[in-house]
């Protein structure tokens, strides 16, 4: 059953499960609340409240025309909880999503518990793009995909690069090698939303700047952070820069894998996410307050599989 809110005018679909203290998943760009796997969500919705929810403009939310920098999100999000009658929620966000869940604890620092980054370039900690070379161990040659030279943007070309690939085949037209990305995200649907959302509304314009989120303000966030990249990840220097700019950071790094070891490795994320928040809910937070939760122990990390190569955004 599809369940529909207003947040700032726009229809919001989400989606809940379990019971608990409130965790909220926020997915990347071109994606929607399919990105997360099933062993995942099952598995914090024996201890949480999990809120999965589709981004405007992605999955079965509306489509604005503009209204997608990540601190309108952020307020988008906000009023999500507003309408679940949620005090307080710990976020967790994977690529662009992670940036959503940064910017809300900067905004609203006292509806945000913890925040967990998943793989997520923040661009004011990292500015320049990554090259075409970095996006993961295996060779973009080996998939006959050549970034432009002059692209600014090599994360939102592949996107789109995937998109159209991914729909091309759908035909019979195109080799479906060229667009794992997403077919994992929900197919030719996904597809055909993310090209639609880059070609009417201001959105690939809107998601590059850093609208507020600077390197000061993120200084300034005072709840737990986990900080969890992708050891082969072309956005390992924001991980670094985290590192030296958030007070109460964790931070974890998945050996080879690349950005998207959430659905290749769900068993290693869930279970660092589970330590992570079991001591969130343990200990008393950093503004004294003692949030109530389920007791939960550090990580226990699987070996590692073999490695994977997508685009980031």
């Amino acid at each position: 059953m599809r369940t529909r809110t207003l947040c700032n005018g726009v229809p919001h679909h989400y989606l809940v499960l379990g019971r608990g203290p409130a965790v909220v998943l926020i997915h990347g760009l071109a994606a929607n609340l399919a990105f997360w796997p099933l062993l995942v969500t099952r598995r914090l919705a024996q201890a949480y409240r999990v809120v999965l929810y589709d981004l405007r403009g992605h999955g079965y939310s509306g489509m604005p025309e503009s209204g997608y920098t990540s601190a309108i999100l952020a307020d988008d999000l906000m009023q999500l909880l507003d309408q679940l009658a949620l005090a307080e929620a710990h976020l967790i966000g994977h690529s662009f999503g992670g940036v959503v869940a940064l910017h809300a604890a900067i905004l609203h620092p006292e509806r945000v518990a913890s925040v967990a980054v998943v793989d997520s370039r923040v661009r004011a900690l990292q500015p320049a793009a990554p090259g075409s070379h970095a996006h993961g161990p295996r060779p973009l040659s080996t998939m006959d995909l050549v970034v432009p030279d002059d692209e600014t943007e090599p994360g939102l070309w592949l996107l789109e690069h995937f998109a159209v690939a991914h729909l091309k085949d759908g035909r019979g037209g195109a080799d479906r090698a060229q667009a794992p990305p997403v077919e994992q995200w929900g197919g030719a649907k996904a597809a055909a939303t993310w090209l639609t959302l880059l070609r009417q509304t201001s959105v690939r314009r809107e998601v590059v700047t850093e609208a507020g989120l600077t390197r000061d303000r993120l200084a300034g966030i005072a709840r737990p952070v986990l900080a969890m990249y992708g050891a082969d990840s072309p956005t390992r220097p924001s991980l670094e820069a985290l590192r030296g700019c958030i007070p109460h950071l964790t931070s974890v790094v998945v050996p080879t894998a690349g950005h998207f070891f959430v659905r290749t490795r769900p068993i290693y994320f869930v279970e660092a996410v589970e330590g992570f928040l079991g001591r969130c809910t343990e200990a008393p937070r950093t503004d004294g307050a003692r949030p109530a939760g389920t007791k939960g122990g550090g990580p226990r990390l699987p070996a590692a599989p073999d490695r994977e190569a997508f685009p980031h955004d």
